[in-house]
């Protein structure tokens, strides 16, 4: 009996490696050629499954979720959240009727709600365009540190260019 033959059980005809290499080679061909439409689709389906399955990953990233209870480190990271809560922020969104908020009706109503921001309790601080800075080369060509100066000296004709900037 030949050595392949006792290796795989049988004596199929097969003379040396190469010709079993061959051999499982074109049945593995024949099997994918035959089945493509079947394995595309499964192929499919698994990919839809994987993103399926990827959009409703979630990090969870608390100090509860990493750190053991017997953590040394649990209890200074306790203390520090308890110490500095994080902070909630609202939003409000200009709109102008005319689609740009380079309008001196938008930005005084900008400058009225940063004026009244500390009449809402807890509130510590206020951004928007009006406290925008400026980068350091654009203050420097522009000579100020804010983009919009202050709305008392500005004038219509200087809308234009801050929008620009």
């Amino acid at each position: 009996m030949h050595p392949q033959g006792l290796f795989l059980g049988f004596n199929c005809g097969i003379k040396n490696n190469s010709e079993l290499s061959d051999t499982l080679m074109q049945a593995l061909v024949n099997f994918l050629l035959n089945h493509r439409i079947l394995l595309a689709a499964l192929t499919l389906l698994f990919g839809g499954l994987v993103a399926t399955g990827i959009m409703k990953t979630q990090i969870n990233s608390n100090y509860d979720t990493i750190l053991s209870e017997d953590d040394p480190y649990r209890k200074q990271v306790q203390q520090v959240q308890e110490d500095f809560p994080p902070s909630t922020t609202v939003l409000f969104t200009f709109m102008s009727k005319e689609g740009d908020v380079f309008d001196m009706a938008s930005l005084q109503a900008m400058q009225e709600l940063t004026d009244r921001y500390t009449e809402v309790e807890s509130a510590i601080a206020v951004g928007s365009l009006l406290n925008r800075r400026l980068n350091a080369v654009d203050a420097d060509k522009y000579d100020r540190d804010y983009l919009i100066p202050d709305l008392r000296e500005l004038e219509e004709a200087d809308l234009a260019a801050i929008r620009r900037i």
